[in-house]
């Protein structure tokens, strides 16, 4: 799918996790080649992975760009935000930023587990 650059935004967490300085070598390569892999969106058009390519073409002055878009819940942001960044070059803050977005959320996976069953089973609490 092809969509405006002006239509899209950086998804906040990544920000949270991931620093978008250094992009230099790729701005040159995206001139080159162009975009290699489409960038992933949400449903509100914020870019969930390919936030430095986004950038890139922001500064290269693209457009239009192609796009995938997914639906994902607020609760799995985190998750496919670190996903999407398996392969990336990362800083020891933004490995310990990962653990954390990831921590959550496990956790709050951990409580919606518990309180399903509870709400399902009311004898046999979760431990």
């Amino acid at each position: 799918m092809i969509v405006l650059v002006n239509s899209l935004t950086h998804h906040p967490r990544n920000a949270e996790i991931y620093n978008l300085d250094d992009i230099d070598d790729l701005v040159a390569s995206i001139e080159e080649v162009g975009l290699l892999t489409p960038l992933v969106i949400d449903q509100d058009n914020q870019v969930i992975s390919g936030n430095r390519r986004f950038k890139a073409i922001q500064e290269l002055g693209w457009d239009t760009v192609e796009v995938r878009q997914v639906d994902v819940s607020p609760d799995e942001v985190d998750r496919l935000i670190v996903h999407h960044n398996k392969q990336r070059n990362k800083t020891y803050r933004e490995l310990l930023h990962e653990y954390h977005a990831l921590t959550k959320v496990q956790k709050n996976q951990s409580g919606t587990m518990k309180h399903l069953a509870v709400t399902n089973s009311q004898s046999i609490p979760l431990v």
